[in-house]
């Protein structure tokens, strides 16, 4: 019975990729695909308690708060891809601080719309959508003791100097990465790890070598999927996400790290440009190892702490 209710949690996270990636591929349209759902399933049902500090309400609205923004961005600030990523991620940094949460994949979907440019109401239907599903199926696990339920504690907000030191770095990275034409090394999923980084007792950071060598992995089996059996094989990009997802599951626990940001960088490679497969996983590992040796660098205490 124990090993039913531990592979519960995988069945139900490959079930939820492989509907959202079919989806999309039904639909034609990539913007379906929301790398994050993958993040927020490593963290709301595989791992026993929820990652963050935050609640399943907080999490939907964070989510849809942070999309939204995101395409507004798109649509309503002119300038250079640089700026429109620094603007995200600064936007992005203040919500967190305000939410009294730890919910860090909000980044990613304030973030993500603007590299992608995306501009479909899609994406803001899958965010929502997907998001609730997940939640969903962690309160039916909790109520079936599958996993634990949630206790939330409202972070302090961060100061505000710790705020601003944190743009400051991301901007510095995300402009040096742009300009050399490695957009990837600052990808949605890279600046949610770098959230958690910047928290000198995160885990992720207490552990650096082996969380950096997870998300890697994780980057490097999604761009080999996609390329082995959608370009190689001619076969479903949902087979590809399905088997990619799986292999960082295997990952995840053999690790026993459950890092967010892994899943969602294993579902990213499938929606970037083709030809950009081959330096995906090397731009993700150059990403991780900048922003984790930074952090370690420029923020050696604890920001904030429970109340």
């Amino acid at each position: 019975m124990r090993k039913k209710r531990n592979l519960l949690p995988i069945i139900c996270t490959l079930l939820i990729v492989a509907v959202m990636v079919y989806v999309s591929e039904l639909a034609h349209e990539k913007e379906i695909i929301f790398p994050e759902i993958a993040a927020i399933a490593t963290g709301a049902l595989l791992s026993p308690t929820i990652t963050w500090h935050t609640d399943k309400k907080r999490i939907l609205i964070l989510i849809m708060v942070c999309a939204s923004l995101g395409m507004a961005i798109v649509f309503v600030v002119p300038g250079t891809l640089w700026l429109k990523f620094v603007i995200a991620y600064a936007v992005s940094q203040i919500i967190l601080s305000l939410s009294g949460t730890g919910f860090a994949p909000m980044v990613s979907a304030i973030v993500l719309p603007v590299m992608l440019g995306t501009r479909t109401p899609l994406y803001l239907l899958s965010a929502f959508l997907f998001t609730t599903i997940i939640l969903l199926v962690r309160t039916v696990f909790e109520k079936t003791s599958v996993c634990n339920r949630i206790s939330y504690q409202p972070l302090e907000r961060q100061p505000f100097v710790f705020i601003i030191k944190k743009i400051m770095v991301a901007s510095v990275i995300i402009f040096i990465a742009i300009k050399t034409g490695f957009p990837y090394v600052v990808a949605p999923p890279v600046l949610v790890a770098f959230t958690e980084f910047a928290d000198s007792k995160s885990a992720a950071r207490s552990h650096p070598f082996k969380t950096v060598s997870l998300i890697s992995l994780c980057a490097l089996s999604g761009a080999f999927c996609r390329y082995t059996i959608t370009s190689v094989a001619g076969l479903p990009l949902t087979l590809a996400a399905v088997l990619a997802m799986t292999i960082s599951i295997i990952l995840i626990y053999s690790f026993r790290m459950y890092l967010p940001p892994a899943g969602a960088l294993t579902l990213l490679a499938m929606l970037i440009p083709r030809a950009a497969l081959a330096i995906y996983p090397v731009s993700v590992f150059a990403g991780v190892s900048i922003f984790m040796l930074t952090s370690v660098w420029v923020f050696r205490s604890r920001a904030y702490s429970n109340k």
